[in-house]
């Protein structure tokens, strides 16, 4: 996410960069899920390296996918050059032996449903509660 805040201020492109992902904490999801009626029992944090396909494209076909509503309203000579800046900035870093390779962080988390009477009423949504005692989250930072 550096990456694409670096270019964006570099490119001098009008307002902030944009940020349209939610990385939780450890402990900011931990306490979102005792709020509603979890128990976490186990969290780690840890880093996932993962091959994007597609060769030198693999980042472009990634930032389309996951970040294509940041760059779409961009005029397109704008938007071709914030990615081809994104990819010279982490190039040293995520491209490797001919693809790119995210550095994905994982978030794991195991939670317990509690017992609704061991809640705050004002906590006690049962429609709103997770039917799984085990909840895992995926966090994609960009460079």
């Amino acid at each position: 996410m550096k990456a694409v805040g670096h270019s964006w201020h570099k490119l001098g492109i009008a307002g902030p960069a944009p940020h349209p992902w939610y990385y939780p904490s450890i402990p900011e999801y931990a306490g979102l899920l005792e709020k509603h009626g979890f128990e976490v029992t186990h969290a780690t944090l840890f880093d996932r390296p993962t091959p994007l396909d597609d060769g030198v494209r693999g980042l472009r076909n990634w930032l389309d996918m996951f970040g294509g509503s940041f760059v779409e309203s961009l005029l397109e000579s704008t938007r071709e050059s914030l990615l081809t800046e994104i990819e010279r900035e982490l190039r040293p870093k995520l491209f490797h032996d001919h693809h790119w390779v995210m550095d994905y962080r994982r978030l794991r988390i195991v939670a317990k449903r509690m017992k609704l009477d061991m809640l705050h009423p004002e906590n006690c949504v049962p429609e709103k509660l997770a039917t799984t005692g085990r909840v895992v989250l995926y966090r994609p930072p960009l460079a």
